[in-house]
């Protein structure tokens, strides 16, 4: 369904991150079907990629990958478990630690927040991307009386086994309470519907409308339908 666009979305946001921080070593956590390297592989600065995946099904995905490329090392199993051998790999830990669409899916966020912290060097940073309770479309429920507040749970969370929406304060407090330091935060991508509704309409829209609307998503974070923030690792 729509999730692709928005995977498209998140691997741009994620593109123009990395190019401006260009890191040697990256941790990328929970790697999903789509394979974020497989779209940045071009990256010179990137020497290191450990992808860190607890599903057996995803994890031999990336390994077919690493078989073509030689920075590339995956661990099949959890990001808490995996930190002894990411710093195996990696002396000192990686300069960039990647959580994207994972934290509001994960039971304990303080765990995953502090097992990706121990992954990354003094001073590197972690990028955690979710899905924005502020969302157009969900201000839009609300408006309707579809939800009763922006936060409230949808079907799609539930069959998804989501636990939490946030919105821009409650990620900034849980990133914080990790003793991370935020460095930037910001959202990408304006969708006015549902995932459904968008998968519908997107085929009779005009060319371009992909980046019109990541780039009023970037403008308007707020409303946005995912945010983001770097925050700095520091010991």
């Amino acid at each position: 369904d729509f999730e692709r666009e928005m995977v498209r979305a998140r691997q741009k946001m994620l593109r123009h991150w990395l190019e401006g921080l260009c890191p040697v070593s990256v941790v990328e956590i929970g790697c999903g079907q789509e394979m974020l390297f497989s779209t940045l592989s071009d990256l010179d600065s990137v020497r290191n990629w450990i992808i860190i995946e607890p599903s057996k099904a995803f994890a031999q995905k990336a390994s077919e990958l690493a078989k073509k490329d030689d920075r590339i090392v995956v661990l099949n199993t959890f990001a808490e478990d995996g930190v002894d051998q990411v710093l195996s790999e990696i002396s000192g830990g990686a300069e960039a630690v990647i959580c994207s669409g994972l934290l509001h899916e994960v039971p304990d966020p303080f765990l995953l927040l502090s097992s990706a912290a121990s992954m990354g060097c003094n001073d590197g940073i972690i990028h955690i991307n979710v899905p924005n309770a502020g969302s157009l479309h969900r201000q839009l429920a609300r408006a309707m009386g579809l939800i009763s507040n922006e936060t409230q749970l949808s079907d799609r969370n539930k069959q998804l086994q989501q636990t939490r929406v946030y919105d821009a304060d409650l990620l900034r407090k849980t990133v914080e309470s990790a003793n991370l330091q935020v460095v930037d935060e910001g959202g990408y991508f304006l969708k006015p519907f549902t995932h459904e509704q968008m998968h519908a309409v997107f085929s009779h829209l005009p060319e371009g409308i992909t980046d019109g609307l990541w780039e009023i998503g970037r403008e308007n974070p707020s409303i946005a339908s995912e945010i983001y923030i770097n925050a700095r690792i520091s010991r």
